[in-house]
């Protein structure tokens, strides 16, 4: 590392860098993003990244920040590696990224509690000065919703800047502006290093924006990423953020640097994102082993305790009918699974819950879309669904046996009324998740609440939706095993009952354990309906 630090040169420098990701529809191919990236950037300097959309320009600000490794070559910053996440680094994203119940005085300090884990009257001040340069001031005690669109960037500058960074990384902050805003931020942030000195990498598409701000421009070429050229921009004949506007040199280099990319944008046009897949290294066997190590934790923790279990029963001498062996329960599994207790008690739980899983969905799903679209419906119903949650099952069940009998009936309705509140709940918010500007999208097309609920409203909450179902199905288990508690000569829950009655602790062990495999596979099976149905949905991008 020593032998690294004497040659570095300069303040920032990648050797011959290339990224790669996994795809995730095909791991034997990578998405080849950066390819054979050499660059250096003096401390102090102003380098503006340009590209097309997908050439590496924010894999570029990951690689200064630590925040991924480069799959081949290095990447040093005063000399040394860069092998872990940076805290001398500022990072400003495409959004503003502030948290909105926190005001933009505590936006501004979020990295110093986070590092630092206490604030400072010191910090405060700072923060204050930040505000003022950013020309926020009065703002301290405003909330995100409460600012405008270049006013949230500004607090987001300023918070990268709090912990006073040696480097600047900037990935396209002004994209989403409106122009005027834009140019405004521009003189903002020139004045700003102006006046600071820091090392800039800015990420931009706008060409006329990098040489604004720029002492140099980086120009990347696409599929995969590579440097094709470096402008020298002339910051003597540029003049300073006061007096840029009025300077010639400004629109004559903007002309210039677009004919010299020109051509490599045409090019671009014409690519193909075949042209950036490479095969995947085949990785051995051990080391697949390696990488997948989380799926041997499963037997694992179960091996761990069966041992602690059986250590705890051998030293504390407790009896049979009080703490069984682990060996006893198995034999008695493998007893009761020949008096034929298992398959018929488990299926009838199992069909119970389920049945029960369904009837809950399809009252709650329909429900809370009523709920979440009608404001006054909420208001009317809400105290009563709480009210009906907050009573415990058990205290219920005696009722729905005066009214339905010991039958089946009974059981399907506990497990009902169990899952019904949480899949209620979380119908509403997935309901009310749909984003406000497709639903305005939706409203322009004058598609209509059929289409609207079938195209938006339905995808948008499914992910939280699923999240509700998960904890469904695996309540509709519990509330089925008190419907048999309470009155039931067949089931899991029938099954511990009479196994309590004769003092048979074993099959009560092997009743709760038969339970816990029922919630562990109806979970499983949720899990992969869900995945089936979102998986290429919620786990977007490369990982």
């Amino acid at each position: 590392m020593n032998a690294v630090k004497k040659q570095a040169k300069h303040f920032i420098e990648f050797h011959n860098v290339s990224k790669s990701f996994p795809l995730k529809t095909n791991k034997r191919e990578l998405l080849n993003v950066l390819s054979d990236i050499n660059l250096s950037v003096n401390k102090g300097e102003f380098v503006s990244i340009v590209g097309a959309s997908g050439s590496g320009k924010t894999t570029i600000l990951k690689l200064i920040s630590g925040i991924i490794q480069p799959t081949s070559g290095i990447v040093l910053i005063g000399g040394e590696a860069v092998h872990n996440l940076r805290r001398d680094t500022g990072n400003v994203f495409q959004k503003p990224i502030l948290l909105p119940w926190r005001n933009v005085l505590k936006n501004i300090l979020l990295p110093v509690e986070i590092i630092k884990n206490d604030i400072s009257r010191e910090d405060e001040i700072k923060a204050q000065e930040l505000i003022e340069t950013m020309g926020l001031g009065g703002t301290h005690r405003m909330y995100p919703h409460e600012l405008s669109g270049g006013m949230q960037q500004r607090v987001a500058i300023a918070r990268a800047l709090i912990l006073d960074p040696e480097i600047l990384l900037l990935d396209e902050p002004f994209g989403a502006l409106d122009s005027i805003t834009r140019e405004r931020l521009n003189l903002l942030l020139l004045e700003l290093w102006e006046k600071t000195k820091k090392t800039v990498i800015f990420v931009t598409h706008s060409i006329s924006e990098a040489v604004l701000l720029s002492t140099r421009i980086v120009v990347i070429s696409k599929s995969p990423g590579t440097i094709h050229e470096i402008v020298d921009i002339k910051a003597e004949e540029k003049g300073t953020a006061r007096s840029i506007f009025s300077s010639g040199y400004i629109s004559r280099t903007v002309l210039d640097v677009r004919r010299k990319i020109k051509s490599v944008w045409v090019k671009e046009i014409r690519g193909d994102i075949r042209d950036i897949l490479v095969p995947a290294k085949k990785k051995s066997f051990s080391k697949q082993l390696l990488k997948n190590y989380e799926y041997f934790l499963i037997p694992a923790g179960i091996l761990i305790f069966l041992c602690i279990w059986s250590l705890i029963v051998r030293i504390s001498n407790l009896p049979d009918f009080i703490l069984p062996v682990p060996k006893n329960v198995i034999n008695r599994f493998v007893t009761a699974y020949q008096e034929g207790l298992i398959i018929p008690n488990f299926s009838v739980t199992a069909y119970e819950s389920l049945l029960g899983f369904l009837l809950g969905c399809s009252i709650a799903f329909p429900f809370g879309y009523i709920l979440a679209k009608f404001r006054t419906a909420e208001r009317l119903f809400s105290p009563y669904i709480v009210a009906m949650q907050a009573i415990p099952i058990v205290a219920l069940a005696p009722i729905l046996i005066i009214w339905f009998g010991f039958g089946v009936k009974t059981k399907v309705l506990t497990a009902a009324l169990v899952i019904f509140f949480p899949v209620l709940i979380n119908s509403i918010v997935g309901i009310r998740s749909a984003d406000r500007e497709i639903m305005e999208l939706m409203t322009s097309l004058n598609a209509g609440p059929f289409k609207t609920f079938f195209k938006l409203e339905l995808p948008s909450a499914l992910p939280v939706l699923f999240g509700g179902l998960k904890i469904g199905i695996t309540f509709s288990v519990i509330g089925a095993v008190v419907g048999e508690f309470l009155g039931s000569s067949v089931g899991l829950g029938a099954m511990v009952n009479m196994a309590r009655a004769s003092f048979d602790t074993a099959l009560v062990f092997v009743s709760i354990i038969l339970l816990g495999v029922m919630g562990i596979l109806f979970y499983l099976i949720m899990s992969l309906l869900e995945y089936i149905i979102l998986g290429r949905h919620v786990k977007k991008g490369i990982s």
